[in-house]
């Protein structure tokens, strides 16, 4: 899977224990609602003191998919348009730009 960096921002609200939900994603002066979460995952070393990173794919009502990725337990959201040949799984990879 490719991930092609967005330029973006993610509207989040307080969800269980404590954790953000994404609920939309602004890009390009506009917002875009989160129709659903698709996929959700953490992601990153085991090791004390090394960041892990949180991994949201998401379906936006218009149709398009995107990645969201942060840092936890705390971070800024990075975007990610979501390229994924011949699957509907996610995929490791690079890190886009943040917001």
């Amino acid at each position: 899977m490719e991930r092609i960096p967005v330029i973006a921002r993610v509207e989040a609200r307080c969800g269980g224990w404590g954790e953000e939900k994404p609920v939309a994603v602004r890009m390009g002066g506009h917002r875009r609602s989160i129709a659903e979460i698709l996929e959700e995952r953490l992601v990153g070393p085991p090791e004390a003191g090394r960041p892990v990173h949180r991994v949201v794919r998401v379906l936006l009502e218009d149709g398009d998919e995107l990645l969201l990725e942060r840092r936890v337990p705390e971070g800024e959201w990075r975007v990610h348009r979501a390229v994924i040949p011949g699957s509907d799984r996610l995929s490791g990879g690079g890190h886009g730009r943040e917001e």
